[in-house]
């Protein structure tokens, strides 16, 4: 299956810096079954565009007058043509003058590549665009050429999307989002995993580990795209990928394309509108910074209504609701575990550099520092201390006596009492 539509790209998508890229290519071949089956937008217009194509094939189709008129016309060109060169035919030579055929031969090759040469020099340069116009209508008389207002990188996507289901460019969250997964009390925990989408490559094969490799402004561009061929799913792909690239230096045109595109086509694009107010506005502090204020005041008719929408869309409209209360206490909480941790580490920090201090090397030297090296050396606490040493195996030891109990010694010095008395 060959690539029959020819998608003509006459948009433009800006850098970083915010200039346009001039790219090198601005066509895009395309198969016309697979696109017309995944996406009706376009095959709505290869229709149209065969349709024109038929038409215009049945308008130049010449008659039969103007067929015999330029068969005479050549004729009588061909006619002209063999009198201005006096086409005369050579003479034969003998069977034994090879050589000098040969050398005649060589020099009629070479009187010929001088005059096509001159004809070749005489041509001008629009004779030239002339030809090439003529052999891309000759190539591309079978292919259907589609003008695009977008640019040949996010037709790319659109059509790595329609191919294949999904983008490897914009990243693997993006993937999984806008995937829709089978509920596993319905088919089962193994089903459920079996059955969902199919991604290209393992979580750690990913190409930079699941994160976007596509530019921020191509991802705006590729949602631009997508809302216009009504492709909502390929939309949100591209939507959440913007929403990983989102930076201080962008954040002036997210805003601006949140509101072009929800005036456009309704779509208020929330995860983006929420990344750059909650990562960048509120998060980092931007309102605080001039630049970004001058750059607001500049695109006012875009950005303003922007931030306002973002600032309702991320905080709650009741404080007092249980959800809200609910946050409030996990992050309380979450702050005391982290405060607790960090005491926890200093605690041990401070334990650690007691032991460190407290080593018998540590103290020799600063008792040598402070005394001198004449100071008798401080015995460890291991030489001082006496273990108790295990008597001998062939030790013939009898068994302790029995120690007196109190009741005889007390009928011992009572039979003492009486003996002294009598």
């Amino acid at each position: 299956m060959g690539s029959d539509v020819i998608l003509e790209c006459q948009g433009k998508v800006k850098d970083e810096r915010g200039f346009s890229q001039n790219v090198l290519a601005t066509t895009v071949r395309a198969n016309s079954v697979l696109i017309a089956k995944r996406c009706k937008w376009l095959g709505q217009k290869i229709s149209t565009a065969r349709e024109d194509m038929r038409k215009r094939a049945e308008m130049t189709i010449p008659s039969d007058e103007v067929k015999s008129e330029s068969k005479e016309a050549e004729r009588s060109s061909s006619q002209s043509d063999d009198e201005e060169y006096d086409i005369v035919p050579s003479n034969p030579l003998p069977a034994g003058d090879n050589a000098i055929a040969a050398d005649r031969v060589l020099a009629a090759e070479i009187e010929d590549d001088e005059e096509d040469d001159e004809v070749d020099a005489g041509k001008s340069p629009t004779n030239e665009q002339a030809s090439t116009s003529h052999l891309r209508d000759v190539a591309s008389s079978n292919s259907v050429w589609i003008s695009l207002q977008h640019s040949p990188q996010a037709v790319k996507l659109l059509l790595e999307y329609c191919y294949t289901n999904r983008v490897q460019a914009l990243g693997q969250d993006a993937f999984l989002k806008a995937s829709k997964f089978p509920n596993p009390k319905d088919v089962g925990a193994l089903a459920a995993k079996e059955s969902g989408p199919v991604p290209p490559f393992r979580k750690h094969e990913w190409p930079d580990g699941g994160a976007p490799t596509v530019s921020l402004h191509l991802a705006l561009a590729g949602i631009a795209l997508a809302e216009e061929a009504h492709m909502p799913r390929f939309s949100l792909m591209c939507e959440v990928a913007a929403s990983k690239l989102v930076d201080y230096s962008n954040v002036i045109d997210v805003l601006a394309a949140c509101q072009t595109q929800q005036q456009q086509t309704g779509n208020r694009l929330p995860l983006l509108r929420k990344a750059a107010m909650l990562d960048c506005v509120f998060g980092k502090r931007y309102f605080e910074n001039p630049i970004f204020k001058n750059n607001m005041i500049a695109r006012k008719d875009l950005v303003i209504p922007s931030v306002l929408d973002g600032s309702i869309e991320v905080f709650p409209t009741n404080l007092d609701s249980k959800e809200v209360l609910k946050k409030k206490e996990k992050m309380q909480k979450e702050k005391k575990q982290i405060f607790d941790m960090l005491d926890e580490s200093d605690r041990n920090k401070r334990l650690f550099e007691r032991i460190k201090q407290r080593k018998q090397g540590t103290v020799a030297r600063r008792m040598e520092v402070a005394f001198g090296q004449d100071m008798p050396k401080i015995a460890s606490p291991n030489e001082t201390s006496r273990a108790r040493v295990p008597p001998p195996l062939n030790d013939r030891r009898g068994t302790k006596r029995k120690g007196r109990t109190s009741s005889g010694s007390n009928t011992s010095k009572r039979k003492r009492s009486q003996s002294r008395k009598s």
